[in-house]
């Protein structure tokens, strides 16, 4: 499959040509078209595209071959991280590094109120960061429960309720009101057909879908806008309707949102309000080793002890830090 990807890709856009024949990759003898929408495709033309059939759908041998090249129809599976990293990611922040200097550096001094304040700060800090960064995690697995178990699909002309996760391009879905969408469909029938697609769009009015073929110059069309499609993970609120399914897992549209948290939930990457706190962070480090610095060099200058002038540049340098700043 990871051979076949960039086939796939190479062929995502087709030229719109109404006379042309369609050249699409050939692997094994076999011609696969690439996922995509088809908003501008003809039900006839989708037909002989995928080698379906609008009333018998696949034949049950062209199944297995179209798996092995499209894949299985499962979403992406979000990344979790053990609570001791995240933990750990929490007590690595520059701003607890630094407290963490201030509460050493506080007790050696003697001042063991500060140390105690200043502990308790980082581990209401830690616990309330851990605490929202699981939280997080477990809306993030709730993508998982977004994919659809079973999908009406009919195949060789006979009506059967499949494992979503085993459908195929090609292969025809039926769709009755209450149903989920099992995959991205190009609809090739309706009657009086709605679907509510807030997952994606946010609007909980549903769309009156229509077969027809829209025909626009971009490729980019708004996903409430094509209403010849049906999108994997929303809801039919009305009517029924029947299409071929074009595009599956991570290559559908919730697919798509799936991977992209995923990636970013794997990465950890800071959101802005982060990145400022770090720069802000390491501004107040330099200022505090700079201060100290200042304070021991003079004071040693001036013909002072080193350790005693030296603990008051901690002790000084430490004032710098607002506690309050991490939580």
């Amino acid at each position: 499959q990871r051979t076949l990807a960039p086939v796939v890709e190479k062929y995502t856009k087709i030229i719109d040509d109404d006379t042309a024949s369609y050249h699409m990759p050939v692997t094994g003898g076999a011609v696969f078209p690439p996922p995509s929408l088809y908003f501008d495709r003809t039900v006839e033309k989708l037909v002989a595209m995928y080698r379906t059939d609008v009333a018998s759908g696949l034949a049950p041998e062209q199944v297995e071959e179209r798996r092995a090249f499209y894949g299985r129809n499962e979403l992406p599976r979000p990344a979790r991280r053990p609570w001791w990293k995240i933990v750990w990611v929490q007590l690595t922040d520059l701003m607890v590094l630094m407290l963490g200097a201030a509460i050493i550096a506080t007790a050696i001094d003697g001042e063991w109120k500060s140390s105690i304040v200043l502990g308790v700060v980082v581990v209401l800090n830690t616990v309330v960061g851990a605490w929202q960064e699981i939280k997080a995690s477990r809306t993030l697995s709730a993508l998982e429960n977004l994919g659809t178990t079973t999908a009406q699909v009919i195949r060789g002309g006979t009506l059967e309720a499949i494992d979503a996760a085993e459908l195929v391009p090609g292969d025809l879905v039926e769709l009755n009101e209450g149903d989920a969408v099992p995959a991205d469909l190009r609809l090739v029938s309706c009657a009086q057909l709605e679907i509510v697609e807030s997952v994606l769009t946010g609007e909980s009015v549903g769309v009156i879908k229509d077969p027809r073929a829209i025909k626009e110059r971009t490729r980019q069309l708004p996903l409430g806008d094509c209403r010849g499609n049906a999108f994997m993970s929303t809801m039919v609120s009305h009517g029924r309707g029947r299409g071929i399914v074009t595009r599956v897992g991570a290559k559908s549209e919730i697919g798509k949102i799936s991977a992209a948290i995923s990636r970013s939930a794997s990465t950890v990457r800071k959101t802005p309000i982060q990145r400022k706190l770090t720069r802000l962070g390491l501004w107040l480090v330099l200022l505090a080793l700079a201060l100290c610095a200042t304070i021991v060099v003079s004071g040693v200058a001036w013909g002072r002890k080193f350790v005693p002038i030296f603990i008051t540049g901690i002790s000084l340098a430490v004032s710098v830090i607002p506690e309050g700043l991490v939580a």
